[in-house]
């Protein structure tokens, strides 16, 4: 865990963390601090607590919860920090966990995919809405050889 290097405290090891949205105050003070760390670009630390937990890339603070990150991104999930970012590779990685919630909704109602599009990073943008539209990674691929033109 990420406690031996001092960013975050031992989990409970309870069972709130099957949900991923509703956690006790150990682990939503864990995932808050992983929040916090997303908004300062500092993604191998998260990265190693999501290969242990991977249900906390769906966690997104309650309205009451306050965190060292910006208002206006104060209720952004990971998901929601790596669109802001607009790194593809680590949104691929982020899809990739278990039960990552592509639905997740910031409180003013906006998408990781619109997060992207905001910040200006249109291939982030364009991989989220590909995987909202169930087209998973077929946009990456190159277009297929067009058909020989009659003669």
């Amino acid at each position: 865990m990420l406690a031996h290097l001092g960013l975050l405290p031992e989990p409970c090891g309870s069972s709130c963390a099957s949900c991923g949205t509703v956690l006790c105050p150990l682990c939503g003070e864990e995932a808050r601090k992983l929040l916090d760390l997303a908004s300062a670009g500092r993604w191998a630390p998260i990265e190693a607590m999501l290969a242990i937990r991977p249900e906390m890339v769906n966690y997104q603070p309650d309205k009451g919860e306050r965190s060292s990150a910006g208002s206006r991104r104060r209720s952004f999930s990971l998901l929601h920090w790596a669109a802001h970012a607009g790194d593809e590779e680590l949104l691929s990685r982020l899809l990739a966990l278990p039960g990552c919630q592509l639905s997740a909704r910031t409180r003013d109602g906006k998408s990781a995919s619109v997060v992207a599009l905001e910040a200006k990073n249109y291939g982030s943008a364009a991989l989220l809405h590909a995987m909202e539209k169930g087209l998973g990674d077929a946009h990456l691929l190159p277009p297929a050889t067009p058909p020989p033109t009659p003669l």
